[in-house]
């Protein structure tokens, strides 16, 4: 194929398969203009949150952070909204300063009926909040149990969770070097 040739190709890959011939920068470019046009429903846009946090090289993380650094607050938390609950903890983890917006968010998400162990499930975004600061978890906990808008059994949920950093910290303190 000849250098004209190639191009042309190149184009027309990346008209029809806009997000897979891309980078992690450009495909957050092209969710960010799929966000601003409002077109797209969030479940419309929730495999293209996926591809772009599939197996992320350190680097590529950095890429996303980077470019996540320079979006509106607004704009992160319909990237939330359109993340799957798989997907959420992965995401949190890269926003670069959290907010109790994005925490009420991911803490919100239901686990699918189909789902085999809801509670490890909503234990990985609960790591993603607590990760990230202790105070945002609580916060955002106690607005939704107070507006009561959370996921079923939430507040159980979110007792249940509580106690399991309790008993981690007891281990700790028996066991002091487990942490590493």
């Amino acid at each position: 194929m000849s250098g004209s040739e190639n191009k042309g190709f190149r184009k027309w890959y990346e008209k029809c398969l806009p997000f897979v011939a891309r980078g992690p920068e450009l495909q957050l470019e092209w969710l960010v203009n799929e966000l601003q046009k409002n077109i797209l429903s969030p479940a419309e846009l929730a495999p293209y949150v996926k591809l772009l946090l599939a197996d992320n090289s350190e680097e590529d993380k950095g890429k996303i952070r980077d470019y996540l650094t320079g979006l509106d607050d607004d704009l992160i938390c319909q990237l939330l909204e359109s993340s799957e609950i798989y997907d959420t903890p992965k995401l949190f983890e890269l926003i670069p300063q959290p907010n109790s917006n994005h925490a009420d968010i991911a803490l919100r998400k239901s686990v699918p009926p189909y789902e085999k162990k809801p509670l490890m499930l909503m234990d990985k975004i609960y790591y993603a909040v607590y990760n990230r600061s202790e105070r945002l978890l609580k916060e955002a906990a106690e607005q939704i149990m107070q507006r009561g808008n959370g996921p079923e059994d939430f507040a159980a949920n979110y007792q249940r969770f509580m106690k399991i950093l309790e008993d981690e910290e007891f281990l700790l303190t028996l066991y002091p070097n487990a942490r590493h």
